[in-house]
Protein backbone atom coordinates (compact mmCIF):
# COMPACT_ATOMS: atom_id res chain seq x y z
CA UNK A 1 0.00 0.00 0.00
CA UNK A 2 2.94 2.34 0.70
CA UNK A 3 4.50 1.63 -2.43
CA UNK A 4 1.65 2.32 -4.45
CA UNK A 5 1.10 5.94 -2.72
CA UNK A 6 5.06 6.63 -3.01
CA UNK A 7 4.70 5.60 -6.81
CA UNK A 8 1.63 8.04 -7.28
CA UNK A 9 3.34 10.56 -5.36
CA UNK A 10 6.23 10.40 -8.03
CA UNK A 11 3.67 10.46 -11.43
CA UNK A 12 2.35 13.31 -9.83
CA UNK A 13 5.80 15.18 -9.42
CA UNK A 14 6.68 14.72 -13.03
CA UNK A 15 3.48 15.80 -14.32
CA UNK A 16 3.67 18.70 -12.14
CA UNK A 17 7.31 19.34 -13.93
CA UNK A 18 6.12 18.65 -17.36
CA UNK A 19 3.20 21.50 -16.59
CA UNK A 20 5.52 24.17 -14.88
CA UNK A 21 7.86 23.12 -17.84
CA UNK A 22 4.93 23.98 -20.39
CA UNK A 23 4.39 27.26 -18.66
CA UNK A 24 7.64 28.42 -18.99
CA UNK A 25 7.80 27.74 -22.64
CA UNK A 26 4.63 29.71 -22.96
CA UNK A 27 5.92 32.66 -20.98
CA UNK A 28 9.11 32.52 -23.20
CA UNK A 29 7.11 32.67 -26.52
CA UNK A 30 4.68 34.97 -25.05
CA UNK A 31 7.53 37.19 -24.50
CA UNK A 32 9.38 36.64 -27.59
CA UNK A 33 6.01 37.28 -29.52
CA UNK A 34 6.20 41.09 -27.23
CA UNK A 35 9.43 41.75 -28.50
CA UNK A 36 8.97 40.46 -32.27
CA UNK A 37 5.53 43.00 -32.68
CA UNK A 38 7.79 45.83 -30.69
CA UNK A 39 10.51 45.37 -33.58
CA UNK A 40 7.74 44.84 -36.58
CA UNK A 41 8.10 42.53 -39.37
CA UNK A 42 11.37 43.59 -40.63
CA UNK A 43 13.03 40.85 -38.07
CA UNK A 44 12.43 37.27 -38.16
CA UNK A 45 12.65 36.97 -33.99
CA UNK A 46 10.74 33.93 -33.93
CA UNK A 47 12.59 30.51 -34.78
CA UNK A 48 12.48 26.96 -34.16
CA UNK A 49 16.37 27.22 -32.53
CA UNK A 50 15.83 30.76 -30.44
CA UNK A 51 14.90 30.46 -27.04
CA UNK A 52 14.62 33.34 -24.53
CA UNK A 53 17.36 32.69 -22.41
CA UNK A 54 17.13 36.24 -19.84
CA UNK A 55 15.21 39.39 -19.94
CA UNK A 56 17.15 41.96 -18.12
CA UNK A 57 16.63 45.34 -17.37
CA UNK A 58 19.43 48.26 -17.90
CA UNK A 59 19.53 52.53 -18.20
CA UNK A 60 21.80 53.52 -21.35
CA UNK A 61 23.25 56.75 -20.66
CA UNK A 62 23.76 59.41 -23.52
CA UNK A 63 22.44 62.93 -23.08
CA UNK A 64 19.26 61.71 -21.72
CA UNK A 65 18.38 58.86 -19.49
CA UNK A 66 16.34 55.99 -21.19
CA UNK A 67 15.48 52.77 -19.32
CA UNK A 68 14.99 50.11 -21.46
CA UNK A 69 14.33 46.18 -21.05
CA UNK A 70 16.52 43.55 -22.77
CA UNK A 71 15.78 40.28 -24.17
CA UNK A 72 18.72 38.19 -24.40
CA UNK A 73 18.21 35.06 -26.91
CA UNK A 74 20.50 32.07 -27.47
CA UNK A 75 21.96 33.45 -30.98
CA UNK A 76 21.74 37.51 -30.26
CA UNK A 77 20.95 39.60 -27.23
CA UNK A 78 17.99 42.52 -28.45
CA UNK A 79 17.57 45.88 -26.40
CA UNK A 80 13.75 47.13 -27.04
CA UNK A 81 12.59 50.08 -25.82
CA UNK A 82 9.57 50.35 -22.91
CA UNK A 83 6.73 51.38 -24.92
Amino acid sequence: MLALLFAAIGKIKLIADAVNESKRALENLTTMISVQNRLGSDFDLIAPHRHLVRKLHFTLTASFHLCMPSAQFDSLVLAVPVP
